[in-house]
């Protein structure tokens, strides 16, 4: 760990891995079962910078057998074969590959058909722009970046949330969770197995795998567009949920 990862990384590492951040509860008047006006404060809080990243709970938009893409034994398959066609990125010591809409089945000796079926039907949005596959061994890192396709506005009620591209991150191998993403301000992303984030697109964020084993994430960009019903009542239930959570454990 020490030996391979550079000046910079290691700064921002130090930094922001141990700054801890607080959900806000929802404003008194709100009404917790509107899910297009608690996810859009949702989104405001972040693009607020209140909050620095929300696992999204996926099985609550899905139907009853859905399963994480992670525990899919197709697309860990799939994900092994593109793992073979990684390139080095200019972002460290780490490997990747770009998906685009138009590009999914031209990797050769890579099927993705799992993968991108997963993101179509059960990712509650509309419209997949692109998807980088990333794989950091033992050892490797990536520098602090942001990569979002557009910045957002500082303003939900000016930023289309139907056509704008959300970025999401899903942990598709991981070594327990010793693969440690870091958001600028807001320290460690819980990254496990088949987790699902949407993380604060206007801040940074590094890649450090201090564990004994290959982390795999996937890194989409999204737009919403006819899902808007669907994943706006995917962010309210996920902040609920995660918010009940928070407060049982700060009353034990």
């Amino acid at each position: 760990f020490e030996k391979t990862m550079d000046k910079e990384t290691e700064l921002f590492y130090n930094t922001h891995k141990d700054k801890t951040f607080k959900l806000p509860h929802l404003p008194s008047d709100m009404d917790s079962k509107d899910g297009v006006t608690v996810a859009k404060w949702v989104i405001q809080q972040m693009l607020s910078n209140n909050i620095g990243y929300l696992e999204l709970d996926m099985k609550s938009v899905n139907v009853h057998d859905y399963i994480d893409l992670a525990f899919n034994y197709r697309a860990r398959l799939e994900s092994d074969k593109c793992i073979t066609k990684m390139k080095t990125l200019p972002l460290g010591d780490i490997q990747g590959l770009t998906l685009y809409n138009n590009k999914w089945f031209e990797i050769p000796g890579a099927d993705v058909t799992e993968i991108a079926d997963w993101w179509f039907n059960n990712s509650a949005i509309d419209k997949l722009n692109k998807l980088n596959i990333w794989n950091t061994k033992p050892g490797g890192y990536a520098r602090p970046h942001n990569i979002n396709i557009d910045p957002p506005t500082d303003n939900v009620d000016t930023l289309d949330l139907i056509g704008w591209p959300l970025p999401l991150m899903t942990c598709l191998n991981e070594p327990g969770l010793d693969c440690h993403t870091v958001v600028e301000d807001f320290g460690l992303v819980p990254n496990q197995l088949g987790k699902t984030f949407l993380i604060n697109p206007n801040k940074q964020r590094c890649i450090v795998n201090k564990g004994a084993s290959d982390s795999t994430r996937l890194f989409a960009h999204g737009q919403i567009g006819v899902q808007f019903q669907r994943f706006t009542d995917l962010v309210t239930r996920s902040y609920i949920r995660t918010l009940a959570i928070q407060d049982r454990d700060d009353n034990n």
